[in-house]
């Protein structure tokens, strides 16, 4: 409780005078660097992110400059000292050492050396475009017509599980139980990214830029509490789930490092995830009717989609069908819990497409083998 009261009081100076509060700061690092426990990670990696947007923007010279890049630095590693764990294996040695680091870097801290000074602010980051091949930027087609031959043909394959194909030039779709109720796991996280930026825009939400791409990066928990946090609760979140066109999907509930979300609580179909990721490319491309339906503009919907398109393929975070993605563009969700495992995907080569492929109660071995046969028919799809 000592370590909660004095980051809540750090936090709280920092949000009065952000350039003016170096005693906050070093409060809210030590504190967090002497954060214990798995109990503890979250307030550690809230404490460390907040202190990093504090003082990223902040420049001065000489000692008071030495001292904030210091200051960064402790920040920057408190932060890693919970991604470590938050990762799937967990690396805790390297979790420690960054704590190690963390803690010397507090402990040296003294951000009296800026007194009498106004350090100056930078701009924030330029806000990042999703790089797309050529090509993939073209029209999205409004129309959806079911493709009876390539639903026949992913029905013989589909070893029990929810399958949604979309080609978005044409319009043409197929699936196999898309509209089953299944266990969300990680999916639905598309549902914060989204709501985080379509309440503070692409340049609105550059606070929350790291955190963002956490989640594409490599589905973060801890990442995730913190946007869930900034928003109230989950209702942003569910709304922005139905403005990207899920029907049947729900966030209840939270995340936390180191466990499973509760299975009951989040839930999504292959359709919902299809046409969510349908949805922010159409409106990351410029697309007036996405946009409209979204309330993401074109900046928001490109960080979003920017940030699955940097999914890590490796480790737990490795898609379904792994091999037929390799050496091409994807935007990619994935996720997983014991016995369950989803890949949500637009893959940009040959054409825009969004492929899922959700399976319960089977082998990684086994649900890969589903996917990779499901791209195999879409990439000979006419």
């Amino acid at each position: 409780m000592v370590h909660r009261a004095l980051i809540g009081g750090a936090l709280a100076a920092l949000a009065v005078s952000p350039a003016t509060s170096g005693a906050a700061v070093v409060d809210i690092l030590r504190a967090a660097a002497a954060v214990p426990g798995i109990g503890g990670l979250q307030q550690r990696y809230d404490a460390g992110r907040a202190a990093e947007e504090s003082l990223r923007p902040l420049r001065a010279p000489g000692a008071c400059g030495r001292a904030l890049l210091l200051g960064r630095a402790a920040a920057r590693r408190a932060r890693e000292s919970v991604e470590w764990l938050d990762h799937d294996p967990p690396r805790p040695d390297r979790g420690a050492r960054a704590l190690r680091l963390a803690r010397g870097a507090a402990a040296a801290l003294d951000l009296n050396a800026c007194r009498g000074q106004t350090p100056r602010r930078i701009d924030p980051p330029p806000v990042p475009r999703p790089s797309l091949p050529v090509g993939a930027d073209g029209p999205v087609s409004a129309r959806r017509r079911n493709d009876a031959a390539l639903a026949a043909q992913l029905q013989r394959i589909s070893g029990g599980a929810s399958i949604y194909v979309l080609d978005l030039t044409t319009g043409r779709r197929a699936g196999v139980a898309a509209d089953r109720v299944r266990p969300a796991a990680s999916t639905v996280k598309i549902g914060v990214m989204a709501a985080i930026l379509r309440r503070y825009g692409a340049r609105g939400s550059a606070r929350f830029r790291h955190d963002v791409a956490a989640i594409g990066g490599w589905s973060s928990n801890a990442a995730a509490v913190r946007l869930v946090a900034s928003l109230g609760g989950t209702a942003p979140i569910e709304r922005a789930m139905y403005a990207l066109g899920a029907r049947r999907s729900a966030y209840a509930g939270t995340y936390a490092i180191g466990s499973a979300p509760a299975l009951p609580r989040k839930r999504t179909t292959a359709r919902d995830l299809g046409q969510m990721l349908a949805t922010i490319h159409a409106a990351a491309i410029g697309d007036s009717s996405a946009r409209s339906r979204s309330g993401l503009t074109r900046a928001a919907a490109g960080v979003l989609l920017d940030a699955l398109l940097r999914s890590d393929r490796r480790g737990a975070n490795r898609p379904l069908g792994a091999a037929a993605l390799a050496g091409r563009p994807a935007a990619i969700k994935n996720g997983w819990l014991t016995g369950i495992r989803h890949t949500a995907v637009v893959l940009y080569t040959p054409a825009p497409r969004v492929v899922v492929v959700m399976t319960e109660g089977v082998s990684f071995a086994a649900s890969d083998r589903i996917a990779s046969r499901v791209h195999a028919l879409v990439r000979r799809w006419p």
